[in-house]
């Protein structure tokens, strides 16, 4: 990975240990991951989005289309029509709707975990990913 794909708070795993760390900083050369741990970009991998990973933080199996499987998410204040479209069976494309308005207004493939904190970020909306 690259340091410039990365932001704090991304959830990653190292190349030599699978165990899920959150990002706690980030400088030239070196991230910071919590629980104590310093690597360089290059020694840090995704971890890959997974229906699991969705429902265990609130993401609701909605409905099955035609090759798809959606997911929405709503929080306490508002609804916000998140779909996670599963069109093959790694890749998610995130379409965010408010509720006044009916079509997507951001667009967005996702592999990974760091990419849907990214998306829900470039949304506006405040979602803590828990692993």
């Amino acid at each position: 990975m690259k340091a410039n794909e990365l932001m704090i708070g991304d959830w990653v795993c190292t190349e030599h240990d699978p165990t899920p760390r959150q990002i706690d900083w980030i400088r030239t050369g070196e991230v910071g991951l919590l629980w104590n741990k310093v690597v360089t970009p290059p020694y840090l991998c995704p971890i890959p989005l997974t229906p699991e990973i969705l429902e265990k933080n609130g993401f609701e199996r909605a409905a099955c289309g035609v090759g798809a499987i959606i997911y929405t998410f709503s929080d306490d204040d508002e609804y916000y029509a998140l779909a996670i479209d599963e069109y093959t069976d790694s890749i998610w494309r995130v379409e965010y709707t408010n509720c006044e308005m009916h079509f997507p207004l951001v667009r967005i493939m996702v592999l990974f975990v760091h990419e849907l904190q990214h998306a829900l970020r470039l949304c506006g909306i405040e979602k803590t990913i828990e692993l």
